[in-house]
């Protein structure tokens, strides 16, 4: 499993766990277990392009870019293509 679907499903199962439409770079960090350095080095670069507002950003898919609208300096919420991702990794959610 690529860094960038780790972040997705981590993202798509915070929101559907919390029902608050918006992420936090912080809380994924913490949800996958990741440390700081390792988040700042290697993670948060792919998190970052993964966002609408990125330029083409090497080591991430087509799949993954256009994720995630930032809301807020750090916190983010899905967009239309990320909810449709989050489907596509994780189903339909419960009812």
């Amino acid at each position: 499993m690529t860094i960038n679907e780790q972040i997705a499903r981590a993202a798509g199962s915070r929101v559907r766990r919390t029902g608050i439409s918006t992420v936090r770079r912080e809380q994924l960090r913490l949800d996958l277990g990741v440390p700081k350095e390792d988040w700042k080095r290697i993670w948060s670069p792919l998190f970052q392009a993964m966002r609408c507002e990125a330029r083409k950003a090497p080591g991430v898919g087509a799949r993954y870019r256009g994720f995630f609208r930032q809301v807020a300096h750090g916190e983010h919420e899905l967009t239309q293509r990320g909810e449709a991702l989050v489907i596509e990794l994780l189903g339909a959610p419960q009812r």
